[in-house]
Parts: structure tokens; sequence; C-alpha cells
């Protein structure tokens, strides 16, 4: 007779039946916790385990619009907004795909139906990383439904390879003084001027800006308090302080008066795709005839003018990154003649301050 208890060591809750002569077990996803929940997805298991006991189980209609907007709504609460609108993008990608193909339910999905659509996205000129996404999309869909038990298997048994090396790949490093005062002029009339220039005034990675509150800039202490979005080894470590440039004061007394203390400094972050920020810099890379850097190549000009201040050591450097190495900061600093008056320090600010992470 089929059971149901909860692993302690794995904090998780384990099907157990029997098939033949062996015993098997099936885990739960983690989101099911009480024990409530695991009786009521034990219920529908053991309907599942005696109608195949019987020979009477019948395959489950599973429709693909239902099974997208039920995985989307689960993982709403597991990820990050950005990342939960990354998501419904890429699915509203494959259910206008599979509605072309008049591809209905999940198990109707078939290798050629899947290598099509890389087809279809390569002509449309998609990078390899983001094809290889969207099958990462869809694949995570379908073990998704085999966890809580909607399908016993994939009805794809071989996936198409996608290369994730462009022919042409973008260049890693940093924008130059002259790139960087053209770029902010394309932005100008742009709402990702504020972003542009946060991150190569601060250094901040993609998802510190994201991330960053209200109650988080100090306009009187003239500092920002970012939370590491990585290297975060205890609680002393997980905020660094970074001093706000001159140049950043009226954007970001803009961004805040008014607003609540748990109020985002940068709603636009959360309001476009996760890509929007990459989008954004190679759109403008491209009209201004610029090598493609990534947003992360503003990290890189951050620390490599910061790095030409007087004072400024690479330990300084270090904490300012948030990084935990400084083999990697070093690999940030580049050889650029720009002098102190280059920024991000542009208005005479002083280098900031030495101190430790927050």
């Amino acid at each position: 007779m089929p059971s149901m208890f909860f692993d302690k060591d794995r904090q998780q809750w384990i099907y157990q039946y029997r098939s033949g002569n062996k015993n098997k077990k099936k885990r739960l996803p983690k989101i099911i916790k009480t024990k409530s929940q695991a009786m009521e997805q034990k219920s529908k298991l053991d309907k599942k385990f005696y109608e195949a006991s019987a020979g009477i189980a019948q395959p489950k209609k599973l429709r693909w619009l239902d099974a997208f907007d039920r995985f989307i709504e689960a993982k709403e609460g597991e990820v990050t907004h950005s990342t939960h609108l990354w998501y419904k993008s890429q699915v509203a990608r494959w259910k206008e795909y599979l509605a072309a193909r008049r591809t209905e339910l999940v198990s109707e999905l078939r290798p050629e139906v899947v290598a099509d659509f890389v087809t279809i996205r390569r002509k449309d000129g998609a990078a390899p990383k983001s094809i290889q996404d969207d099958l990462v999309l869809i694949r995570g869909v379908i073990n998704w439904l085999i966890r809580i038990g909607d399908m016993d298997m994939s009805p794809v048994r071989i996936w198409p390879q996608v290369r994730a090396i462009p022919v042409n790949p973008e260049r890693l490093g940093y924008y130059s003084t002259e790139e960087v005062i053209r770029l902010i002029q394309y932005f100008k009339e742009s709402a990702f001027l504020d972003i542009f220039l946060f991150a190569i005034f601060t250094g901040a990675r993609r998802d510190e800006i994201t991330s960053l509150l209200v109650q988080d800039v100090s306009l009187s202490k003239m500092e920002i308090s970012l939370r590491n979005s990585k290297t975060v080894t205890n609680a002393r470590n997980m905020y660094r302080s970074v001093p706000i440039a001159d140049d950043l004061v009226e954007v970001l007394r803009r961004r805040i008066n008014g607003s609540s203390s748990d109020a985002v400094v940068f709603s636009e972050m959360h309001s476009h795709s996760r890509n929007w920020p990459h989008v954004q810099m190679t759109r403008a890379c491209k009209a201004l005839d610029i090598p493609y850097r990534r947003f992360h190549g503003l990290r890189h000009t951050f620390a490599t003018q910061m790095g030409k201040l007087p004072g400024v050591s690479l330990a300084d450097l270090m904490a300012h990154l948030g990084h935990t190495q400084l083999s990697t900061t070093q690999r940030y600093t580049h050889g650029e003649a720009g002098g102190v008056n280059s920024l991000p320090y542009s208005s005479g600010k002083k280098a900031p301050p030495k101190r430790g992470n927050k």
C-alpha cells in the first residue's frame, strides 16, 4: 500500500509505493511543505497508482495553455520579479509558436516540432544563448509537470543541441570615455539613462540595481547601501557601502522623493524583461557603431576609471566592487588613458573612503 513520509535531511515529502517486486520512491516538489498539502498530493498519486494496478489508467490530456499558466503561477513565489517577467516573455513565445503549429496537447510535442522552433528562432536572428534559454524553459515546464505527478515522462527524448558561442563573440571589457559620452547622448531622452548613469558611477551589478530600495539611498550621508548579488559568504559582507557621485545626486533625489522606504528606485528594471538592459545597450552600440561589451562592461568601465584615482589601492577597489579576491578585481582594470578628470568622478568628488563591506 502506498505511503507518504517526510525526509528531514532533504526537507522534502516522499511518496513510496510498490511496483512489481520493487519498492519505489517519488520525491514531491519542495513547495509542498505542510502535511495537508502532502496528503492532498498523495490522494492524487494513490488514484493513479490504483488505476495503473487495475489496468484502467487513462492518459491525462494536458493542454499547453494550462500547463504554461500553472507553471508561471507556481514560479511566482520562487523567483525574483524580473526573472518571473523573463519566464512570461519566453512562455508567450512558446504559446504563439505551438498555437501556430496546432500542438495543443503536451503529449503532442515531438522532436521535429522543437527543431522547427529552433530553425525559426535562428532565422529571426535570435542569439544562440536566447534559443538555448527557450529550450531550457520548455524542458523545465515538462520536468515540473513530471515532478508534480501530471506526467510520467517527457514526450521528447532527444532535444536539439544549440551552440551557445556565437559566430562573432562580443568583446569583453570597458567602454572608453569617448564611448561613454556618446552613449549618454544617445540615452538622453530614454528612461534607461538613469540606470546607465547609476551603473557607470557606482559599478553596481544589474541585479544590485534591480533590488535597490529607497531606504538604501542616503543623500544626507551621500552613500548607497548595495546588497551584494554575488560573493556573499556571511552577514558581514551581505551589503557594501558606496559613495554617491555628484553627478548622481539629482537622479537619485528625483527618484526617491515622495516614495515609500520600501519602494524600488528603478521600477523600469521590474516592468521590463530581465534582458532589457542588455537590449538597450545592444541597440545603442549598434546605432553608434561602438563594439558591444555587454551591460556588465559598465562595471569594468567604472573599475578602470576609479582605479586611476590617486590614493585608491587595489584593495579599496576590491571592497568597492564587492569582490572577495584581488585576482578578480585585477581583471576589471584596463589600461585606458583617461586621467583623474575622467568618469566616474568627473565632478571633482574625492575618491571613495577606505571602508570594508557593511
